[in-house]
Formats: C-alpha cells, structure tokens, sequence
C-alpha cells in the first residue's frame, strides 16, 4: 500500500521525453518543494537492467536562495527502482531515522509496486542523501526546470519586468500629455 506521501496519478500522463508519470513523493509541486516523479521508462524497461521504473526526485535550492536569483539551481536525481535492498548502508539506520520499522522498508524495496519501492528508496534517501544512488545529478536553473516540467515557478524575468515598466511609464507620459 502507497504511503501518505506518495500519491499515484488518476490517469497516467507522459512528460516530454515519453516516460509515463505513475504517480509522486514527497510533495505533489515538486518544483517548488522537495519531492518528484514515480516514471515508467519505456527506454530504461529496453535495456533488460530493469522493469523500467524510476524515481526523478527534485531538490530545489536553498530557503536563503530566491527562485528568481541567477544562481539558484535545482538538483534533479534519477534514480532507477531496482527491487531489493541497496548492498550498502545500513537498512535499520534509515529505518530508524524516519520512525520505520526495517521490516516495512525492506518489504518496500523488495514490492512489485513502484510507488512502494519509491517511499523505500526516499527513506534510505533521508538518511543517505539522494547524491549516493545519483552521483551525476542534473543541476537545472529555474527556466530549464519551467520547461522541463512545464510548470511557472513565479517571479519574472528581469528583462520583461523591465520592458514592463517601460511600458508603464510610456503610458503616465502620454497620460500627463
């Protein structure tokens, strides 16, 4: 059974590079909190290592850092939901951190369903860090992650702000005159 914090979709839905979206963890705006996509990979299912299932997960940048800064950048993991329990680490540690029983995170990791192999791989993930299942991470800036998940983080761009208040103050002189 899924748990609270993973949600599967109603109707499965494809991204933009032809995985089918399952469902979500952690957060269901994962762009703009942490949290990402369960993905069904009809390229990762061809090469035979696995049954095609991932986790992207998306760490957004730091509270002190705004989405609209230049420097601001997200950190995309994928991780592949291979069944069983990773050979490294300790499976009680992680257990132990989030309040899991080991009992439950292993059946997790060794279940049929990707979402429940997906909460298992997120709490080895709190305890571990996302960086050791990928350690070549995509680092995205907010445009790149609006367009690939086709979400509007806010803000503005600066040069349309700009063009903006141009536009504004073109209005009050032709007002004035």
């Amino acid at each position: 059974m899924p748990r609270a914090h993973t949600r599967r979709t109603r109707e499965p839905k494809k991204n933009k590079f032809g995985d089918e979206i399952i469902g979500t963890v952690g957060d269901v705006n994962f762009p703009e909190y942490d949290g990402g996509q369960v993905l069904k990979s009809p390229q990762e299912a061809s090469t035979g290592r696995s049954d095609g299932y991932e986790l992207e997960y998306v760490e957004v940048p730091p509270d002190d850092v705004d989405f609209d800064d230049k420097e601001a950048r997200w950190t995309i993991y994928r991780v592949p939901l291979d069944r069983g329990v990773p050979t490294w680490g300790s499976l009680k540690s992680a257990a132990q951190t989030s309040g899991q029983k080991p009992s439950e995170v292993k059946a997790a990791f060794m279940s049929d369903d990707p979402m429940e192999r997906a909460w298992a791989y997120e709490v080895y993930a709190s305890n571990y860090g996302w960086g050791e299942f990928d350690q070549y991470p995509l680092v995205l800036d907010k445009k790149s992650v609006e367009d690939r998940y086709d979400v509007d983080l806010g803000g503005g761009d600066e040069e349309e702000e700009e063009e903006e208040e141009e536009e504004e103050e073109e209005e009050e002189e032709e007002a004035d005159a």
